[in-house]
């Protein structure tokens, strides 16, 4: 059976490479950074492996220290979690840290907030919108979204549902230009091109062909594009949950709409193995109800 020297220098560990140095582990667990260091090292001792490099700006891990901190850090995860949910196991609360696509976070601010905090008042949503991948071992987040094919990986992933797209356009633009019958005849028009995170203009996609759009404007920002769309720059092409209030509203119009276009999947991605802690589950449930009600 492990130490209690063990048991400390796993959690100093954990910590350390969570907040990413000592100080911020020390602050977590009410010790001084010296003390941390030596349970760390404890550790490395006790399992006769260095773990960690350590210099005066940071720590880094060593590709065995990487390995471990992969295997033992959802343990750690669960025990806190457990800790945090005794007396109240029926009762999802806490803060959920997710990081999510700017597409899908606007959709779920301007959608499925409320809902979703009306239905769950101890909850708490910490959300990170970026289209950048974060990494689940090193940074706190305890849930990522993502769309599209996954590459192999260590983490957990759980397929919520898809999204379509649709190619939009304020009225006064259409009435200016006319609107669209073909996927050739949007060559004749202003397309808004969305850059991906790879840096290359998104091509449409449609069910046999593709078509590279050309037009003034170019962003990463999904929020940017539709804004130009509504402002009347020209046709976009997005996410059709994204732009379902300017629908609804009129200040967008889908065309080709009979045209079918890819369903791109999404997926939620954690690194907390097989048991998800409750504040966590809740939430991708929640994800996962409304995407199959879109």
């Amino acid at each position: 059976m492990a130490s209690d020297d063990y048991w400390a220098g796993l959690l100093a560990f954990v910590r350390s490479v969570d907040g990413g140095n000592f100080t911020e582990a020390a602050r977590q667990l009410g010790m001084t950074p010296s003390a941390v260091s030596k349970a760390v090292s404890r550790l490395e001792r006790t399992t006769g492996v260095r773990l960690m490099q350590r210099s005066t700006r940071a720590l880094s891990l060593t590709p065995e220290g990487a390995d471990f901190y992969e295997q033992v850090a959802p343990a750690i995860r669960a025990l806190r979690e457990a800790e945090a949910n005794l007396g109240q196991p029926d009762t999802p609360r806490g803060v959920v840290r997710l990081s999510a696509p700017i597409d899908m976070s606007r959709m779920l601010i301007a959608s499925w907030l409320g809902e979703f905090t009306g239905r769950h008042p101890n909850l708490h949503l910490d959300l990170n919108v970026t289209d950048r991948f974060v990494d689940l071992w090193r940074e706190p987040y305890d849930l990522a979204i993502r769309l599209g094919a996954l590459e192999a990986s260590t983490l957990t992933a759980r397929r919520l549902g898809s999204m379509g797209y649709a190619i939009v356009a304020s009225p006064g633009y259409l009435e200016a230009r006319g609107r669209p019958t073909s996927i050739e005849a949007l060559g004749g028009h202003s397309c808004l091109r969305y850059r991906t995170f790879e840096g290359r203009p998104l091509a449409w996609s449609f069910e046999d062909t593709q078509f590279m759009p050309a037009g003034p404007f170019t962003t990463d920002d999904g929020g940017a594009l539709l804004t130009a769309a509504k402002g009347g720059a020209g046709l976009a092409y997005m996410f059709r949950c994204s732009v379902e209030a300017e629908l609804t509203a009129g200040s967008l119009v889908e065309v080709l709409a009979e045209l079918q276009k890819p369903q791109v999947p999404v997926f939620a991605l954690h690194a907390f193995g097989p048991r998800l802690p409750a504040r966590v589950r809740t939430f991708v449930d929640f994800i996962e109800q409304r995407l199959r009600e879109a």
